[in-house]
């Protein structure tokens, strides 16, 4: 694949980890973003940690709220 237009990841609690790992598709591609974010990783739900790595990178992030949360990202 010469590109990655979109990533939609839920692999329970894992994103964090596959965030970490893919950070040259996600400076070289500029993917947008769908990221289950409402796992619980040591002690707290994974959305903040999601959002940090991803504004770390330059992406803009919105968090839905709820059980469910996801963390929409994107590159302008």
């Amino acid at each position: 694949m010469d590109r990655v237009d979109f990533v939609k990841m839920d692999i329970e609690g894992a994103e964090i980890e596959a965030l970490k790992g893919m950070k040259g598709v996600l400076r070289n591609s500029r993917p947008h973003l769908a990221v289950a974010s409402y796992h619980v990783v040591e002690g707290s739900r994974t959305s903040g940690r999601v959002e940090r790595i991803l504004k770390g990178l330059g992406y803009r992030t919105v968090t839905t709220k709820g059980e469910d949360a996801v963390t929409y990202a994107w590159k302008r």
